[in-house]
């Protein structure tokens, strides 16, 4: 209980006042402080017109002038607040998940860790595309892939245990006839990606996260004599430019 209460107030807040970006901040600030002040400000020069009352057991407890702007803003305001409420209090109860930046090369597998704080969580990672440095297809083949469940053969569904590291394989290096050769894996298709000497590649990888926006990473594989090198890196154009 402790936990979903201190996870709480950043969604709250991230809601109800802040927000994905700069402009969404001010934007939603701005609206907010109109909504609500607007109509009280402009009741300074609104002449009553109407009168709430609370009566109990026939005894008059409140009578009071009403301005209608007022209550219509208060009740905007509150409902909301409702829903920002209900809806940081829905977020608060998805863990937070950790995806690491960088692979690891694990018995010829480049592997990509991840870990589910406070709360187990069910998550599948994919494999976007793969592109060059001019961001030209590498592979032909439909994507996206999901990802296989490190140990876990044609495996997808990666659950996570709360406070335990899990991984998923996103590609793996081989050696056949002398050379050095590097593949993708997927849960339920593999396959060679060309790639020559000293030349970069990209993989787009996806992690889902429930309620969230997937997560993204972005690594470059760069084949360098007889072996490989990953490094957490984006292609040179942005990435929504890549096709």
């Amino acid at each position: 209980m402790w936990w979903r209460l201190k996870t709480f107030w950043e969604p709250f807040w991230r809601l109800l006042l802040w927000g994905e970006t700069k402009r969404k901040k001010f934007a939603k600030g701005a609206s907010l402080a109109i909504l609500i002040s607007g109509p009280s400000l402009a009741s300074i020069w609104e002449s009553p017109n109407g009168y709430l009352y609370l009566k109990i057991l026939n005894r008059e407890i409140v009578a009071t002038p009403l301005r209608l702007s007022v209550l219509a803003a208060s009740i905007v305001g509150l409902l909301w607040l409702v829903f920002v409420i209900g809806r940081a209090y829905e977020l608060s109860g998805i863990p937070e998940l950790s995806v690491e930046t960088e692979l690891i090369l694990d018995s010829g597998f480049y592997r990509l860790f991840l870990e589910s704080k406070e709360k187990d969580l069910d998550t599948k990672a994919r494999l976007m595309k793969i592109v060059d440095i001019k961001g030209q297809a590498c592979v032909p083949g439909r994507f996206p892939l999901e990802l296989e469940w490190s140990h876990h053969k044609r495996e997808s569904a990666v659950h996570l245990t709360a406070g335990f590291k899990e991984s998923v394989s996103v590609a793996m290096s081989t050696i056949a006839g002398g050379t050095v050769g590097l593949f993708f894996t997927g849960a339920q298709h593999q396959g060679p990606v060309p790639i020559e000497e000293k030349e970069k590649i990209y993989f787009q990888v996806l992690i889902e996260y429930p309620k969230h926006k997937p997560i993204e990473r972005w690594f470059c594989f760069q084949r360098l004599g007889g072996s490989f090198i990953a490094s957490s890196e984006l292609p040179p154009m942005p990435p929504q430019a890549v096709l």
